[in-house]
């Protein structure tokens, strides 16, 4: 049960900042990003209250999924009008995915061989 509470918490903390960040965005991607950013922001808050010395627990995480909360309504107010991208225009160079892809392909492929050829270091 608490699980799910704090899921909805990092949600509810990544929502005002994906939708203040995203432009021309589909509710699915908004709704994805949420999660992805409430993750890090949550984290991070997290962090900086136990090295201010406060012990992170229950109380403090849902004081900034509330303040994240009452933060929404105010960036949905002053946000900016949307710009729709048509389908089919791609602003990244062929090359410029290519090498990302390696890249990713390369970082997936090291750390699968890191799990399965060396388990326990």
């Amino acid at each position: 049960m608490w699980c799910a509470i704090y899921l909805c918490c990092l949600v509810v903390t990544g929502y005002p900042l994906t939708l203040g960040l995203s432009r021309g965005a589909s509710k699915i991607e908004i709704a994805g990003l949420s999660v992805c950013m409430g993750t890090g922001v949550m984290g991070i808050v997290l962090i900086f209250l136990s090295m201010a010395g406060i012990r992170p627990a229950a109380a403090e995480i849902f004081v900034i999924a509330g303040i994240m909360a009452l933060a929404a309504p105010v960036v949905r107010h002053f946000k900016k009008s949307e710009t729709i991208v048509e389908r089919g225009q791609s602003k990244v160079a062929p090359w410029w995915a290519v090498a990302c892809f390696v890249a990713m392909g390369y970082g997936l492929l090291s750390v699968g061989i890191d799990a399965i050829h060396f388990p326990v270091i």
